[in-house]
């Protein structure tokens, strides 16, 4: 296990930075996001400094490719090993995907190394006519940051910092994310919220201020990639009042965190009833149903009408 002191760090690898690399537990983005999301129980379970019976994840399929894809877009890892298999479901094609995986490559089935091949092409080919630029074609890769607030260490592992990321006071961030939904901007967008990039964002954005106090203004950039053809891609940016939202949310993860490590408690939810309104889109529902005159009893009565019999030889 290695430690890191603040500052932009090159060269480390994926495994040691989620081990955690700092002197201290530290806080980092998906803590964050539990600890506002879940509870400090939650953060404590997924944190490998903390909790000693912690084990990496075992990735998916599905995150292999993501994870072949950025191998590829920036230039980092070992590379690919390509299984001669239809799928994972035999014992064979799961050892060589598992030997892979030990060996710190990434394993891709042979007839799906092709279309990343063409996605990380078409992905050049549609940042270069973007407003954008290409900014994987010169970038420095997987940057591990560290910082510390008062007596709280915080890390960030940043995908892309491109040419010229900082310039004067301003400063800006990549991140690549592959789905396999959609990646147009309004899909995108809901996307980025479910998973938490908000915070995401504003928590990197707090690290680089506190390592770079003249920059003022962060740009991170959130570049999403279908993994099905045209392999098509957007960049999204948070507006100014999501940013501000999203600053309000890391600002009390860092107060929960400090209070949880000053006490060395990490509590679940709520011991109490907790007493739940409904949803807006139910309620917008249900007023919507009795201005419209579709409640269910009143369907029922159009329903009944619209069945009657008609006349004494009806069927």
């Amino acid at each position: 296990m290695i430690t890191l002191p603040p500052g932009l760090h090159d060269g480390i690898a994926e495994s040691l930075y989620h081990e955690d690399v700092c002197v201290a537990p530290s806080l980092s983005a998906s803590i964050a996001k539990l600890l506002i999301s879940r509870s400090p129980a939650h953060a404590w379970a997924a944190h490998p400094a903390l909790n000693n019976r912690w084990r990496p994840d075992t990735p998916s399929n599905q995150q292999d490719i993501g994870t072949a894809a950025h191998s590829l877009l920036l230039g980092i890892g070992k590379g690919l090993v390509k299984i001669d298999a239809p799928d994972f479901r035999t014992k064979a094609a799961q050892a060589e995907r598992d030997k892979a995986r030990l060996g710190g490559f990434v394993p891709v089935l042979e007839m799906r190394a092709q279309a990343i091949e063409d996605m990380i092409a078409a992905a050049h080919r549609q940042l270069a006519a973007h407003e954008v630029g290409d900014v994987f074609a010169d970038c420095r890769p997987e940057v591990t940051m560290v910082w510390r607030e008062g007596p709280t260490w915080c890390r960030a592992r940043i995908d892309c910092l491109p040419a010229g990321w900082l310039d004067g006071r301003r400063a800006r961030i990549v991140d690549y994310k592959t789905t396999s939904g959609s990646a147009e901007p309004d899909a995108m967008t809901a996307r980025l919220y479910d998973m938490g990039a908000d915070v995401q964002a504003a928590f990197y954005e707090r690290g680089i201020k506190t390592l770079y106090p003249q920059v003022e203004d962060v740009e991170f950039l959130f570049i999403g990639q279908e993994t099905d053809p045209p392999y098509a891609l957007s960049v999204v940016s948070l507006s100014n009042l999501a940013i501000e939202q999203a600053r309000e949310k890391v600002a009390e993860a860092l107060k929960v965190w400090r209070a949880c490590m000053d006490a060395n408690r990490w509590p679940g939810y709520p011991p109490r009833i907790c007493r739940v309104d409904p949803p807006g889109w139910e309620s917008h529902r249900h007023e919507e149903r009795k201005q419209l005159g579709t409640t269910p009893s009143e369907l029922l009565k159009v329903a009944m009408d619209w069945q009657r019999p008609h006349g004494r030889d009806a069927a």
